[in-house]
Order: C-alpha cells, then structure tokens, then sequence
C-alpha cells in the first residue's frame, strides 16, 4: 500500500539485482529447444473455454521464459515526491515508487529472447537482400482489403501504437544500401544506393551485441497525446483550468507548420484526426472535473484529466479493436478479459454491452483469480522483472499493410468529392486537408473505408519509393528488414523455438498455400533463414484470423504485461487515485459515444454501428461477430 510522503532515495545496484532477475544464459543449442509438449497448432479450434485456458497457460510460460533484461542501469538515480503516488509522471518515472526509472523515457529496450541470439555480428553478405524481399514480398500488387476492419481503426493503431515505442536515428551515421540494375529506384529515380540513418546505440557489450533506448514512455499512458518529455507536455497546455491547446476544432501548428502532439512520428491525416479527437476528450473531461470541483488547480485538472483519458484510450484498444480483426470468440473474449475478467465479460458485457458499470467489485474479492476478474484493478505483478517494452514487440507491431493506397472523400449523399493517395496526406498536407472538408467530414470517410489485410505483397506502393529530405527515396518494406537485423531479431523460426512453439519445416507448412511458399522459396534459400518481419505476415491465418499464430500469442504477452506491470491499471485502478466519476467515466464510455460527443453530425450514421472499427456499412455490422 502506498502512503502519501512515501519517497524513496537511491537504490544500490545490489539491492535491485536481489529483487529482479538477472539475464538468463543461453544454455541450450537452438536444436535443441524443445517445443512445449502441450502445444496445440489447432488452439484456435478448441472453442471459448478451452481456448481461453490455452492462451493463458501460454501466456504464463512466456512470462516465466520469454523476459529478459538488457544493459539497463541497475542503479534507479530518481527521486519520488508526494505527488507521484496518485499521478503519472510526463517521463514515465516513478510508477513505481521503488524502481522509479522502470518504464521512463530514455530507458533500454527489454528482449524477448535470449540477448545471445543476437544476429549483429553476423556476415550482411550472407543476408538476403532486403530490397529484393520487399520488391518481391512486401510491396503491394494489388490492394487486399480487410473483411470487416476500417480504416478508422488504422488509423487509432498507429495511434496507440506512437504510445509505446520510438527508437531513435542517429543523424551521425549513415549507411547504404547499393541497389541492382534491375531495381526500380535506379532505373526510374537514378539512385545508385539507398540511404538510411543507423539506429543510434545506447550501449555495446563485449560480445558486440548493441543496446537501444526508447525515446518515449513504455507504459500505455497516453504520451502520444501528452509528450515523454516535460518540455513537449509544457507546449502542448494551455495552463488554464487543465485545458490542452485546440485551435479552430483541431491541434495547433508550431513555428515549422507541424501539427503539435506527443509524438509526431511519420505523421498524417490520420493522426491528426485520431489525436484531434483526444485532444478534445481530455479537454472535455477536465472541464467535468472543473465543475465538479471548482476550487481545483489547472494542474490537478490536467493530472486527473490525463490519467482518465489515457486508461479510456487504453479499455478502447483492448475491448473494441479486436472484434473487427479477429472473428474469433477466443481471441476477443481473451482481450476483453484482460480489462473486464472473463466473469464479467461472460456476463455483464455478454448481457449490457460495455457500457456497465465494471469496476472492481465481488468478483475479485471472491475469486482473486486476474483471468478471471480482469487485470485492470487487480494485483501488481511485474513477473520478477522490470518492466519495459521489448525489441520483440515493436517489431511485431508493425502493420504498414493496413494502409490503403489512396481516400475517396465523399459528400453526405455518398457522391465522390476527390481521390486523395495516401502519400499526398503527410504533414502540412493532411492538415490542409481536414480544414478543407472538416473533422466530420473526414471521420465519416476513415469510417466507411475498409482498412487492408497483413498479408504479403500488401504495403502500399509508394512506400517501396518514399522521398525523405537528405536521403532521397528509400524503400520502407527495406527498411523494416534492415531495423530488424540491425537490432538484433532471431529468424522466424529461430523466433518460435524461444516461444516454445513448433519451428516450420517448409514454407508450405508455414503458409498452407503452394503458390505462397513458392514465392517465398523463390527468395530465400530456405525456411530457416526467413526473416520475422516475413514470417509473421506470411503465417497461415486461421479463418476469421487478421493475425497468424506466432503474432496472436506474443500479443497477447504484450497486452496482459502492459496491464499487470503498471499500478494505476492495477492496485491503484480505483476512485481515490482516479476519482468516483473518473473511474464512471472510462467504464461507461464507448468509441461510439466518445465519437458522438465530438462531432454529433454523425449520431446518425453511427446509428446502427455495433463496432466503430468496423467499416460503417449495415452490410459488415451485420456480418460481423457471427462466429
């Protein structure tokens, strides 16, 4: 239990190692990791229950086995103050009073695998070509759009996702890629290399093996809307009655033109209507706290409106993005449970939609069981290790393939207005854009258009040539192999021993499609040196399924670690920390009313909309959820 007051001093690197693990060595040969002999290729097959209990018992093993620590600084230099127990810090500091630097700003990178396997040191000659693989595999052919997911969820993934993890170029360091004959980029653009900054390096053992930082936040905080740093929160606040800067019913612009956020990364039209909306919300709920409580400071209106809206935006991801992406009761029912418990997602949300009142209630004290009751509001448990996002993770998330290639903005009676491409909406050019059509306007096109598939050959076309200022035009697709060998990634199937899971004995296995595997066999000269960003979106997906085996349950580590580590969804997920009508709040707003409250023209259109992140067309709503 935390006390007011409570300030802790230094923390002797002996004492932290004694309270954490250190790293693991890697002790076995990677032939001969076993699989674990309970694992079930058919999981998505065994109905709710038992699915349920299967992904739970996977998650616990990759808690046991799948953490590692990297080079942090064992020594927790930072001092806590009376304020920080009911408050989140902007850094991320001293969410947890006794290791305060755990999930800071400028904090290592956890892994998920054994440190040991490490690819740095290896011959590039002996990689494959990462152009020839995205040229080949990743770049798109045709648009393959999603069954039922819109782009409106694309859109709010990038968006949380901007929450988690940045690494960070270093400007200093500049390599290339030299590019074939054959490459379009030289024939069409007469570019001889590929530039690309390196990722800058935090630290470099004796083994070679090189260490990263995140430059954000790595808890599910909402640093995306309100900075990692105190100097960014500062520019974004109005510093009256807890208000954070809207001009015109969008962000404001700094002195270089940009749309002013948290994080600015690879920005578009669609952050700008994502974080506008949110923006708004935080702005909405400290006027409520306002009048609730007319004698609080600007600065409590702000805290208590932040910590309100960050956990809103993190029960949305977690309870309604997942529907339109998997068609599968065990999946979504496992989301859902981790916020809610599957006692109250078998209930109250089965029954009353997810608009009841869920806060923590008899269930816990009853059962006492996170699985059960949810892990929002339930034990602390950081699994005897720091917590901080891992190397792994960013790599998984990784969803380019979402993107459609161009908008169809249309007016009220559905006419064509204009075909925007994607590529013509970054920067200055996607806030010109919302201010000539208007949020409204623009919400209701995200919302109407499907998002595309994670499936091979399925990043947007312009990506594979994107002109970036000093570099010329590089190939994201490229790139992404690039940051993930330089990083340090095992192979994919290198990737599914350390899981526990069933390596692949060939790309048919692995894609259960002929013509797919003999793409794949066309590029590398075999399954074992396939790289993960490729095998991930290559996976056979069961039907229903956005996502393939080895991306689901990683995933589903990622989504109950987030929670179960960090004490304002934990111990302190209650009303003293978050207030009576905070916690009313976040368990009674859904994206629908969040989207009404905002921009009210679309009350209508979202009149029989069961799922927002669903395309908004009575054909998919009525589709969807039959599983």
């Amino acid at each position: 239990m935390f006390k007011v007051g409570f300030v802790l001093v230094l923390i002797s690197s002996m004492a932290f190692s004694q309270s954490l693990q250190s790293n693991r060595p890697l002790t076995a040969k990677d032939a001969e990791i076993k699989t674990s002999d309970w694992y079930n290729a058919d999981w998505y097959k065994l109905g709710t229950i038992k699915g349920l209990l299967y992904i739970s018992k996977f998650v616990k093993k990759m808690h046991a086995d799948n953490l590692y620590l990297t080079n942090e600084d064992f020594v927790q230099n930072k001092k806590c103050n009376d304020n920080d127990v009911f408050v989140r810090s902007i850094d991320g500091s001293c969410n947890d009073l006794k290791l305060p630097l755990m999930g800071a700003t400028d904090t290592y990178f956890s892994r998920n695998m054994p440190v040991d396997l490490s690819r740095m040191d290896l011959n590039k000659s002996q990689e494959v070509d990462p152009r020839l693989i995205s040229r080949e595999l990743i770049t798109r052919e045709e648009f393959k759009k999603a069954k039922y997911f819109n782009f409106l969820g694309a859109a709010f993934f990038q968006f949380v996702v901007h929450d988690w993890f940045s690494h960070e170029n270093d400007y200093d360091q500049m390599e290339v890629l030299r590019l074939s004959d054959q490459d379009p980029l030289k024939i069409n653009h007469g570019q001889n290399y590929m530039a690309y900054f390196k990722t800058r390096v935090a630290a470099k053992d004796q083994k070679g093996i090189l260490y990263h930082k995140n430059k954000t936040t790595h808890w599910f905080d909402g640093s995306q809307v309100y900075g990692s740093d105190q100097k960014t929160s500062d520019s974004l606040r109005t510093f009256e009655n807890g208000q954070l800067k809207i001009v015109s019913g969008g962000l404001p612009l700094d002195s270089k033109g940009q749309e002013m956020a948290g994080n600015t990364d690879n920005w578009w039209v669609g952050l700008s209507i994502i974080h506008g909306l949110f923006v708004k919300e935080h702005n909405h709920i400290a006027l409520e706290l306002k009048r609730l409580n007319p004698k609080w400071s600007d600065q409590k209106l702000f805290d208590k409106a932040r910590l309100i809206n960050s956990a809103l935006i993190t029960k949305l991801f977690l309870t309604e993005m997942g529907e339109p992406r998997f068609q599968s009761s065990i999946v979504n029912m496992q989301l859902k449970s981790n916020w809610y418990g599957i006692v109250n997602a078998l209930t109250q949300v089965k029954s009353k939609g997810t608009e009841s009142d869920l806060s923590p209630g008899w269930e816990k004290l009853f059962l006492g069981q996170p699985l059960l009751t949810g892990f929002a509001g339930s034990k602390r448990n950081l699994n005897g290790y720091a917590f901080s996002m891992s190397e792994e993770w960013a790599v998984v998330y990784r969803y380019h393939q979402i993107l459609p290639d161009t908008l169809e903005i249309r007016d009220e009676n559905n006419q064509l207005l204009e075909t925007r491409p994607v590529e013509k909406t970054r920067g200055r050019e996607g806030y010109d854009l919302v201010q000539k059509y208007g949020h409204d306007q623009m919400l209701k096109m995200f919302a109407t258009q499907h998002a595309g598939q994670v499936v091979l050959n399925n990043k947007p076309k312009f990506m594979s040539e994107l002109e970036i200022p000093v570099l010329g035009r590089i190939d994201i697709g490229a790139l992404d192999i690039i940051r993930e060998r330089e990083r340090g990634i095992p192979k994919f199937n290198q990737f599914r021993r350390h899981m526990g899971l069933k390596p692949y004995s060939s790309f048919l296995e692995l894609t259960r499609d002929a013509k797919t595997a003999q793409k794949l066999a066309n590029v590398y000269p075999n399954i074992e040196s396939m790289d993960t960003t490729i095998g991930l979106v290559a996976e056979f997906k069961p039907d229903g399924y956005e996502l393939g085996e080895t991306q689901s349950l990683i995933l589903s580590l990622a989504a109950v670690r987030r929670l179960q580590a960090d004490r304002f969804y934990t111990t302190q997920f209650n009303d003293k920390t978050y207030t009576k009508f905070g916690m009313n709040w976040i368990n009674t707003t859904t994206m629908n009313k969040l989207i009404v409250r905002h921009h009210p023209s679309l009350a209508k259109a979202l009149k029989n909309v069961k799922n927002p992140f669903a395309v908004w067309t009575d054909k998919v709503q009525n589709k969807m959820g039959q599983y």
